[in-house]
């Protein structure tokens, strides 16, 4: 080695071993001070859209646990409106303002009602109404999911 280098506080360093300090850095650099955006993949819509007045049924909303049409029960999550056709289908729902994805599980509610969407108590929670705070009687949206 010369004796310039001998003397200097820096030694030899493979240009492999520069390089990849540098990706690493630059990778690093740009993780840290730059936020990268994700944008949320954007949800489609089959067009079939359920709206008007809503109310609530099934476990946790002071009704007995009971079955649903697609055989399962009111402890899931879910929905039921009238059309037979969408049962087990994934449902966007928004009330005052709350989202959730919903699957519908029942038919209902009975058209006497006046009301076009039932959600059970663990759908409430989903859409982050604690229970025996569900607001019935209030307008919603159930959009279904391609």
């Amino acid at each position: 080695m010369s004796p310039n280098i001998k003397n200097s506080p820096f030694h030899a360093v493979p240009a492999a071993h520069i390089a990849h300090v540098a990706q690493h850095a630059t990778k690093h650099h740009r993780n840290k001070h730059h936020k990268i955006h994700r944008r949320a993949p954007k949800i489609r819509y089959t067009g079939f859209v359920v709206e008007g007045r809503v109310s609530t049924f099934g476990y946790l909303t002071g009704d007995s646990e009971g079955q649903t049409a697609d055989g399962g029960n009111t402890t899931r999550p879910c929905i039921a409106i009238r059309n037979d056709s969408t049962l087990d289908h994934w449902f966007e729902v928004t009330i005052d303002g709350h989202h959730a994805k919903l699957l519908q599980c029942d038919w209902g509610p009975s058209e006497s009602t006046g009301r076009s969407i039932d959600v059970t108590g663990m759908g409430d929670e989903a859409l982050g109404f604690s229970p025996g705070a569900f607001p019935t009687e209030s307008y919603g949206v159930a959009k279904e999911i391609a």
